[in-house]
């Protein structure tokens, strides 16, 4: 259960890429009604845990956005920022101001971006490894949020969490186990009346 009650959290938090035409910048929307914007279903466990991460930052205090970019079709029209992730990450602060003037990070595959840049914050994001797949942008996304937090001194660490997947697959794997140890029962009960029984 507890498991489920952080995926729901998390959840909350994501929007999905659509082609609406609420705005010409697909990321501007789902980050004015959630925290973060991903092109691709949050199905893996790394999607879960960054969801729960970025969640979580945001309630102990630490404000702030993230657009993941994976590739130069999830900008529509604005594939001119493509693989440019400081500019974007600028031009959707801007976006989405002013209902929303905190930190806002954008990572891409070359490099992160933050709304309201300073070098120290860069340099806090620099060392950070972005590798191949969507979950591996993800992962990295992951550090540099708890990264930013642990600057402003609010340490986040990412719970073991459980996919939908997995659980459906845990309660297959409890049942079958569950009539083994019946059919076992059965087994053993059988023998044991064949021992009382008058020969």
């Amino acid at each position: 259960m507890k498991g489920r009650a952080v995926l729901a959290l998390a959840l909350l938090g994501v929007g999905a890429f659509t082609s609406s035409a609420w705005a010409h910048d697909p990321a501007e929307q789902p980050l004015r009604d959630g925290t973060t914007f991903l092109p691709f279903p949050a199905e893996s466990e790394q999607a879960v845990q960054f969801l729960t991460v970025v969640a979580s930052a945001n309630h102990k205090g630490f404000a702030i956005r993230v657009a993941v970019i994976t590739r130069e079709h999830d900008l529509d029209e604005y594939t001119a920022y493509w693989r440019r992730p400081r500019a974007y990450a600028r031009l959707l602060g801007g976006e989405l101001a002013p209902g929303y003037t905190k930190q806002l990070l954008v990572v891409m595959p070359n490099g992160f971006g933050l709304s309201k840049p300073t070098h120290s914050a860069y340099g806090l994001l620099q060392p950070i490894t972005i590798g191949t797949g969507n979950d591996a942008l993800l992962a990295a996304a992951q550090t540099a949020v708890e990264r930013l937090a642990a600057a402003r001194g609010i340490f986040i660490s990412a719970p073991k969490v459980t996919t939908p997947a997995q659980q459906a697959s845990h309660d297959r794997l409890v049942i079958v186990l569950a009539s083994l140890a019946a059919l076992a029962g059965l087994v053993v009960l059988s023998a044991w009346r064949r021992r009382r029984s008058p020969r």
